[in-house]
């Protein structure tokens, strides 16, 4: 609310992820349809002196990545230059302050099919547009910890591997590191030293 009283020249709010609902939202205030406007959660729209808010007190937290549209048309060579980030997962079981209230605490996943879809097309658009240069081949994993869950960590790593792209690094939490007892995450520490994962073969956590 804060953010909406002192930046009154945005007029369309959605708190949480957008992308999802904001094609939705569009059609339904361009069709005046109050009831599609009102099913969705966590929106605030203002316009001429009418505020509307739909669910403003939750945040919008799709489940369903898997119908994340992948359409990277429009990227130009420019856009490519230093590679693309891209969201697998969302949430963090850790409980940390930020990820936790931005994104919720219970990890959501894109499938590894759809995945593999995202990182086909990707890997497609950069050998289309002729941008050959190692840095546009990369893919920067901005989950907010990917390494919660190792098993999937390891099946979205073998698909980057599998377009011939490369990470720059990965963000983690040193709570990944260690079990409960102290002992080394062996698993992880294997996923994270793989040299063939990381740009210039150097591993960057």
């Amino acid at each position: 609310m804060a953010a909406i009283y002192h930046l009154p020249e945005i007029n369309l709010m959605v708190r949480g992820e957008a992308e999802f609902v904001l094609p939705n939202i569009l059609d339904a205030l361009n069709e005046g349809d109050g009831e599609r406007f009102f099913s969705h959660e966590g929106v605030f729209w203002h316009h001429d002196g009418v505020i509307a808010m739909a669910g403003f007190d939750k945040a919008a937290r799709p489940d369903d990545l898997a119908s994340l549209p992948v359409d990277l048309g429009f990227l130009t060579p420019g856009d490519l230059e230093n590679g693309l980030e891209m969201n697998f997962s969302r949430g963090c079981r850790r409980g940390c302050f930020f990820c936790c209230r931005a994104q919720g605490s219970r990890m959501r996943k894109m499938p590894p099919r759809k995945a593999g879809e995202l990182l086909s097309a990707f890997a497609g658009k950069v050998d289309r547009l002729g941008e050959g240069s190692e840095t546009a081949r990369t893919v920067n994993i901005n989950d907010d910890d990917i390494l919660q869950e190792p098993a999937y960590a390891r099946e979205v790593f073998a698909a980057i591997k599998r377009q011939g792209l490369r990470i720059f690094g990965i963000q983690t939490s040193t709570a990944s590191l260690a079990k409960a007892d102290g002992s080394p995450q062996v698993e992880v520490h294997e996923l994270a030293a793989d040299p063939d994962l990381y740009v210039k073969s150097a591993p960057l956590l």
